[in-house]
């Protein structure tokens, strides 16, 4: 089932198979349909409990009229152990986030837009040669230091073919950063 978070509360109550959460500046309120489903407090990170309600693709429609998707670690991980058939005894997951310091110097943001084909084709690359599962999300856009860039879930039969596979994922991913990410210091 797909989230949309909006500000503008009737343009998707009416879109069946998607649950909408309204921001109203100190709770969110979800709704499904036309019935309200529940609030959440803003102190709670609204999208890991959405996540550990089974939410696990979530649609952001801003005032600007953007959309884009985010995904849980959780959700991953979960995506991930349903789709094992028996054969896989061991996840690994990964998240990358944005520095403090980078070359001596800190960090006040950063820049970043990764080419998400050149994503999805690593992901196939390393589920096609090492014969594991694997899922990557890829934050793009400004970031601040310790947000989250990248999250990697990997599912393998064995510990040592998870880490290998992990290694090789990372070392990917950073090959795509030297390409696309810009820094911005203070």
């Amino acid at each position: 089932m797909m989230v949309v978070f909006t500000r503008k509360t009737d343009e998707f109550r009416s879109c069946k198979g998607t649950v909408v959460v309204i921001d109203n500046e100190l709770y969110y309120d979800v709704f499904e349909g036309d019935r309200k489903i529940m609030s959440i407090s803003k102190d709670f990170n609204v999208l890991e409990v959405l996540a550990d309600l089974g939410f696990d693709k979530v649609v952001f429609k801003s005032d600007y009229e953007r959309i884009y998707e985010y995904e849980t670690l959780s959700s991953m991980v979960k995506d991930l152990k349903r789709k094992n058939n028996g054969r896989f005894g061991a996840i690994a997951a990964f998240i990358g986030i944005v520095k403090g310091f980078s070359r001596g110097r800190r960090v006040k943001r950063v820049f970043i837009d990764v080419d998400m084909k050149r994503i999805n084709e690593i992901e196939r690359e390393i589920q096609r040669d090492l014969g594991v599962m694997i899922k990557i999300h890829h934050n793009t856009g400004e970031l601040k230091p310790n947000e989250e860039i990248v999250y990697i879930v990997i599912m393998a039969e064995s510990g040592d073919l998870v880490l290998n596979s992990m290694r090789r994922a990372v070392e990917s991913i950073k090959e795509e950063h030297l390409k696309h990410l810009r820094e911005e210091f203070e």
